[in-house]
């Protein structure tokens, strides 16, 4: 297909409806078994997960030993820890013409505390609970270099997420005090 052209790799992505901790996970797939029809197994099937479907972290991946005496093996990636997510999306790379998968599964893994994002109002630099000409200042006066930031006000100013405090800061943060933009 021209995704996979595109790619390089062919996907199944599963939506589990909603978040989980899992450890392991398995896809079913054709062996050299069927080599005589143009079917072997993968070269290469990643596991990625994600909580939105559209920022993806690779669990892990694995090479399936592919094996003449069985039409199916599992290609079965098994984490140390881990990973939290809604989305799973399987991927496999071939160097033959036709994958197939039979079935994927996903095993809930140990849950474990997951990291805290700090609570702050985007734009508001001086953390004073609101955005206003103060803020912009500070993140005018940064980007000209008269003044340093701490680490936890460039959190704050860096509206647009680049982990760099530019003139596109600047230019959010005041759009923010003034009401004609609002940062997520």
């Amino acid at each position: 297909s021209d995704d996979y052209k595109n790619d390089n790799y062919a996907s199944l992505t599963v939506d589990l409806g909603e978040n989980y901790f899992m450890d392991k996970f398995v896809a079913y797939v054709a062996s050299a078994y069927n080599k005589s029809v143009g079917i072997e197994a993968p070269s290469k099937v990643s596991v990625f997960v994600s909580e939105d479907n559209e920022n993806w972290t690779e669990a892990g991946s694995v090479t399936p030993e592919d094996v003449t005496n069985v039409s199916c093996i599992a290609a079965t990636v098994e984490l140390d820890k881990s990973v939290y997510g809604r989305y799973i999306q399987f991927r496999f790379e071939s160097n033959v013409s036709w994958i197939f998968l039979s079935e994927v599964c996903a095993y809930e893994g140990e849950a474990y505390e997951l990291p805290v994002e700090p609570e702050y109002i985007l734009g508001d630099v001086d953390n004073n609970k609101t955005v206003d000409s103060v803020d912009y200042l500070l993140v005018k006066r940064a980007c000209f270099k008269t003044y340093t930031l701490s680490q936890e006000e460039e959190l704050r100013a860096n509206v647009n997420r680049d982990n760099t405090i530019d003139s596109t800061d600047y230019l959010l943060v005041k759009r923010i005090a003034f009401g004609t933009y609002t940062a997520e």
